[in-house]
């Protein structure tokens, strides 16, 4: 606990000589000067600092018996209601179907999609006129 205190009460311009050179980027994340090392380095800091910040604030929910029940029950309840609850299968898609090929192969193909929980074949049209009145229709 001690480290994470010492991290945070550390002066954040120490590495860095005079002003804290990430509030002077220009628009494209740069700072002035063009110097790509501290710019690098910059980055490394504000991510550093991010991940510190968390794991202080983690630290900080977790001391409370209570908060740590808030953070933990309530997301476990909702994997285990939803899991059940949620289905996202799509089913009885009204399908037409053109057979080109006309061939065993074909027919047995456009069988199984028919006898399948997810296609409902609605009509099989011959030519590509029929094809598109049934799409503009709506009946697919």
């Amino acid at each position: 606990m001690t480290i994470v205190k010492e991290i945070f009460l550390k002066d954040p311009t120490s590495r860095f000589s005079g002003e804290r050179p990430w509030f002077s980027r220009d628009g494209a994340g740069r700072t002035p000067g063009g110097d790509q090392g501290l710019q690098e380095r910059i980055e490394v800091e504000d991510v550093r600092q991010g991940l510190l910040s968390f794991v202080k604030e983690l630290i900080q929910a977790l001391r409370d018996k209570r908060m740590r029940m808030t953070l933990i029950v309530p997301p476990i309840l909702q994997l285990i209601i939803f899991g059940y609850a949620a289905n996202l299968d799509v089913k009885h898609i009204r399908t037409v179907v053109r057979d080109l090929d006309q061939s065993v192969a074909s027919r047995d193909i456009i069988d199984r999609f028919g006898r399948s929980d997810y296609f409902d074949i609605v009509g099989y049209p011959g030519t590509a006129g029929e094809l598109k009145d049934a799409i503009m229709k709506g009946a697919l």
